[in-house]
């Protein structure tokens, strides 16, 4: 079996280099979760070969020309194409190349399926196009649903338009898929018309955490929080349930950028033990997450995206091998709730108790809770673990 696998991943060791030129940087969540799943399709001896566009503007970097860039890393053999980074240009040329590099990719082979992200809206209109000459299985991995995904919520003007005019006929083009990869049972409701087959994994776990060990507290009892820096996020209920905690050896760290990024920074000049650490590398806020006391993911649940979601977060806060406080997201199935703490009462008094009863449990009850939860996610959603799952899918379809 071959998989061509079609995103905005790039390989992980190059984000450093195209960060060099960023006006803003990658956001890493997205490029972890496809990165693990190629490499676990890999583990499971399956030829992967990885298509690339890279995810950026002349908005977002100031380089403007992007050669196409050819290279092989852990088995999987990653063709990055070159566009050029001037608006309508730099998605037309990517789709192009994408659409020229995927025909090649797949011509003359039997046994292949093509995974490409379903949020990749650009892009998706050329591979439906090309597959029409090579017929390979055609699966969308669905992330997140696009009218549903915050950057869409956030832009405006005629990006905005144009947005809203690729959203509004991504349903008709699901319906040509022959299958779906999904992050929650709920997304099938809403992207899966047809009924056609579909998986649910919420993402993977690095199997390179599990050989990690969690020993390394800092000596202060740190709650610590990393991802997008947005009021529906929960980043501001987080901040005010902190600031009712009275004890000076609790901190609060965060890590990450968004719309409410001046709101964090103007709470943390104003409070000593709030502490903003800004956007650093995946690896940076890895080794926090395994000195921090508490992860909390504070998701409010009542707004709708959060059934077509499953925070990339939670699964990396478990691997940690720190425990995690979370809201109980619709998205979550129930085998997680033994493994986190929970939070009941999504109010700021409610998420503030919440916190409180965590520290008021013994160390060594804490780190237990953090524990199991690293052997759960270890053991049961481990890229090698997820990717076989898909396998089994694939050849069902």
């Amino acid at each position: 079996m071959e998989v061509i696998y079609i995103s905005s991943a790039c390989n992980s060791e190059n984000v450093d280099e195209i960060n060099k030129t960023a006006i803003k940087k990658l956001e890493i969540s997205g490029i972890k979760f496809h990165n693990l799943l190629m490499r676990g399709l890999s583990e499971n001896n399956v030829k992967v070969k990885s298509i690339i566009g890279l995810p950026i503007s002349k908005s977002s970097n100031k380089k403007k020309i992007w050669k196409k860039k050819v290279e092989e890393k852990e088995n999987i053999k990653y063709h990055q194409v070159g566009f050029i980074n001037l608006p309508i240009l730099k998605q037309l040329s990517t789709a192009i190349n994408i659409f020229f590099t995927f025909i090649k990719s797949a011509k003359n082979k039997s046994d292949v399926y093509t995974i490409i992200d379903a949020t990749y809206i650009s892009v998706l209109p050329f591979i439906l196009l090309a597959n029409q000459f090579v017929h390979t299985k055609l699966i969308a991995i669905v992330a997140d649903i696009y009218d549903y995904m915050a950057n869409v919520d956030n832009s405006n003007g005629k990006a905005n338009k144009l947005k809203q005019r690729f959203r509004n006929k991504n349903q008709k083009r699901y319906l040509k898929m022959d299958g779906f990869i999904l992050l929650t049972e709920q997304m099938n409701e809403a992207i899966n018309l047809n009924k056609k087959p579909y998986i649910v994994i919420e993402g993977c776990s690095d199997s390179n955490m599990g050989n990690v060990n969690n020993t390394q507290k800092n000596e202060k009892r740190v709650i610590l929080y990393s991802g997008k820096l947005s009021e529906k996020f929960g980043i501001k209920l987080l901040i005010e349930a902190f600031k009712k905690i009275k004890q000076d050896d609790v901190e609060l760290w965060i890590y990450g950028d968004g719309e409410a990024k001046d709101y964090v920074s103007e709470e943390a000049k104003k409070n000593s033990k709030i502490i903003y650490k800004g956007l650093v590398s995946n690896k940076e806020v890895v080794m926090a997450q395994m000195q921090a006391t508490l992860l909390v993911n504070p998701r409010p649940t009542e707004q709708q995206f959060t059934k077509y979601s499953f925070p990339s977060k939670n699964i990396e806060y478990m691997a940690s091998g720190t425990p995690m406080l979370t809201t109980i997201l619709p998205g979550m199935p129930k085998e997680y709730y033994d493994n986190v703490f929970l939070i009941k009462d999504e109010s700021v008094n409610g998420l503030y108790k919440a916190i409180s009863d965590v520290l008021a449990h013994p160390t060594e009850e804490i780190e237990l809770k953090g524990k199991i939860a690293k052997e759960f996610i270890m053991k049961n959603k481990n890229e090698k673990v997820q990717a076989k799952k898909i396998l089994k899918f694939l050849e069902g379809v």
